[in-house]
């Protein structure tokens, strides 16, 4: 008689989650016990998707070994975080007690330090001695330029393996089912129902990760949200703005942004996808909304005023596929550019196809299953 094998899924951040989420139903139909399991921002992601996620109280690694003792998977599959350290604990603690371990990764960002000793807010910290403390079994990762990326910085290549990103999956099927009209009932929901058209700038909460934003990047997401409403302002003032906050910032923080300019809607309850769909021009720094606008065949700006780094932080930069714009001259170009609707329609990046099946497949290998 087979037994059922066990799978404990577990995110903190959304795009771990967001990760997770296209792999619960094929797994369970795979012939998987899939437990999900959740904190923080993760819990609410998989409930605006139907999914019911375990509510984890944790904060120690010996009450994330408690929680293996009692749930004793066969397998760990997580997502990778900023900040807690749920995920990197579970690593260590599947290790000691026997079981698979393996990370999904969902950004082509911060690869090192999502597994080490420090928190993303510590990256000066991280970068002075870049050792990975924490490493699962196995980590699965979008692509083979991921693979050179991290290979570079120091992972064992035997731990790395290319099942492609399952989320796209899940952007692409979403965007098929939003119906026709719908962009319309967004912008009223908005009060920009009178806007020609609309732009939305996608937040990012740097100045929330990390101890100095600006230091880090040359830029704060409050610096480049001002230069875009302040651009927009001097050449299109009737224009509509979109501000798209990030599930973990707080919409204080941008006070002060409304007055004499283009009408304003700070949103933080649509989805990405509605937000794309009723938008004419997405513009941000390295969000994975910009790649998601870009499923959507949405014209995208990634703007990086003040840019400091030697590696840009926006993966479709890094591959050649997207040109920063770097200061306030050629953002005004650009955008008159985009709001003429002169700029070139976008085509999606390629991505590695069916990943959800790649990853049953990688998993069943590694639990000793018929593939």
């Amino acid at each position: 008689m087979t037994t059922t094998r066990r799978l404990l899924l577990f995110a903190h951040d959304p795009g771990g989650a967001n990760t997770l989420i296209p792999l619960v139903r094929p797994l369970r139909e795979g012939g998987f016990d899939v437990l999900l399991c959740g904190k923080g921002p993760a819990l609410a992601r998989y409930a605006a998707h139907g999914l019911s996620g375990d509510p984890w109280d944790v904060e120690t690694e010996e009450q994330v070994a408690e929680k293996l003792r009692n749930i004793r998977p066969d397998l760990v599959l997580t997502g990778t975080s900023a900040d807690d350290f749920t995920e990197k604990f579970l690593w260590q603690q599947a290790k000691t007690l026997g079981i698979t371990s393996v990370a999904i990764l969902d950004q082509w960002i911060n690869y090192g330090i999502r597994f080490s000793e420090w928190p993303i807010s510590r990256m000066s910290q991280y970068e002075a001695h870049p050792t990975h403390a924490f490493l699962p079994d196995r980590i699965f990762i979008m692509d083979d330029f991921a693979r050179q990326e991290m290979r570079a910085a120091g992972f064992p290549d035997k731990r790395l393996v290319v099942t492609g990103q399952p989320y796209f999956e899940l952007v692409r099927q979403g965007f098929a089912e939003i119906p026709t009209g719908h962009a319309r009932q967004v912008r009223h929901e908005l009060g920009l129902a009178d806007c020609g058209q609309v732009v939305t700038f996608v937040s990012e909460p740097l100045s929330q990760l990390y101890e100095n934003a600006e230091a880090e990047f040359g830029y704060t997401e409050h610096s480049i949200f001002s230069a875009l409403y302040q651009t927009l302002a001097e050449l299109s003032p009737q224009t509509g703005v979109i501000l798209k906050l990030h599930p973990r910032e707080n919409p204080d923080s941008y006070r002060g942004f409304s007055g004499n300019g283009p009408k304003l809607a700070v949103d933080q309850t649509h989805s990405p996808w509605e937000i794309i769909d009723a938008s004419d021009l997405v513009v941000g720094m390295s969000s994975m909304m910009l790649i998601e606008a870009l499923i959507a065949r949405k014209p995208i700006l990634c703007v990086q005023i003040g840019l400091n780094r030697a590696e840009n932080p926006f993966v479709l930069v890094r591959r050649g596929r997207v040109s920063p714009i770097l200061t306030r001259e050629s953002l005004a170009k650009t955008l008159r550019d985009g709001l003429s609707g002169s700029l070139p329609k976008p085509s999606p990046p390629p991505f590695k196809e069916d990943p959800a099946e790649r990853v049953l497949k990688e998993i069943r290998a590694l639990l000793g299953a018929p593939v």
